[in-house]
């Protein structure tokens, strides 16, 4: 019975020792080549040990650089290496290369290719991708949108240490939901795609020009498109939901919380200031208060955290782009 004792006292002080840090961090490339831009994320992968298990530990080594022009209305090949070129710059001007592991990894813009056009770029931008940053593990491939929303939970997942979340990530030509539960849900519903299918009325003249300043008017032009079956989403269950995407920071900033009540008030005072503006196509805030509340409703969520992050950090870990790094 002694013996029995001690091991479970021995047991319990090894239980309470802190986590072990693997020392060895390796540094990981991301390229979002999305519809509207090109964004370079680099990411410091390590892991964190116990006694029974290891978990992945990512932070980023640098801001993300934006280049715009998509990826995907590149003419030829020299374009596309002009491109890439642009956005590697930070790394290829800092010395000798240190990324160990590079992915190009295509949304968006390049799912609405055709296939054949779609793998084509997709084989050059890999092949220049190889010739830039030499002596580095690299590839080059479009996810789907069920991709990229996977990715997307998992960088909430490392950034709160915890998965019972859900996430909504909202893009220039899709939208993404994911709550680790259910099948994770792409739409061709984006933010560019909506605006640039508004109908030429009236009702939603306060969305482009804010003649009206009419915010009602404008929530129920894009209400009427999101409702169409494509756009559809899954219902949102009590996990609290994430919301992802540059447009949320419009309003508010990372790790604050907002609701319906709130968005609507902004968009109130946002289509009266684009009622007010000289500018042939208004204020966009107008039109993001209306479309980042009518998703909200699509999933019959009434509040969210805007999150700073997104997809790429969740990519750095993922799948047959990396490694596992928890092993």
């Amino acid at each position: 019975m002694k013996r029995v004792a001690g091991l479970l006292f021995v047991l319990g002080l090894l239980a309470c020792l802190p986590a072990r840090h693997d020392d060895a961090e390796e540094l990981r490339l991301v390229l979002d080549a999305g519809s509207s831009g090109l964004r370079a994320c680099a990411f410091l992968v390590g892991k964190s040990c116990s006694l029974t298990s290891c978990r992945c530990q990512v932070r980023p080594a640098r801001a993300c650089f934006r280049t715009e022009g998509g990826l995907a209305e590149a003419p030829d090949a020299r374009a596309i290496r002009q491109q890439l070129e642009q956005s590697l710059t930070p790394w290829r001007s800092a010395g000798p290369n240190r990324i160990s592991r590079a992915a190009l990894l295509a949304t968006g813009g390049f799912r609405r290719l055709p296939a054949a056009q779609a793998q084509q770029k997709m084989q050059l931008a890999g092949e220049a991708l190889r010739d830039l940053l030499p002596g580095t593990v690299s590839s080059a491939a479009v996810i789907s949108g069920e991709q990229e929303a996977q990715f997307a939970w998992l960088t909430v997942q490392l950034e709160r240490g915890a998965d019972d979340h859900a996430i909504l990530e909202t893009g220039g030509a899709t939208v993404q939901y994911a709550d680790g539960v259910q099948m994770p849900r792409s739409t061709p519903c984006g933010i560019n795609e909506i605006y640039a299918r508004l109908p030429d009325q009236r009702s939603s003249s306060s969305c482009r020009s804010g003649a009206s300043g009419d915010y009602q008017a404008c929530r129920e032009a894009v209400g009427a498109l999101l409702k169409r079956a494509e756009c559809s989403l899954p219902r949102h269950f009590g996990a609290t939901l994430f919301v992802l995407g540059a447009a949320w920071g419009a309003f508010a900033a990372p790790g604050a919380a907002i609701d319906l009540k709130a968005i609507d008030e902004l968009g109130l005072a946002a289509c009266r200031q684009n009622a007010a503006s000289a500018s042939p196509h208004g204020n966009r805030r107008c039109f993001l208060a209306a479309y980042q509340r009518e998703t909200l409703q699509l999933l019959q969520a009434d509040r969210a955290i805007i999150s700073g992050e997104s997809w790429p950090r969740g990519a750095s870990i993922s799948a047959p782009f990396f490694p596992d790094c928890s092993r």
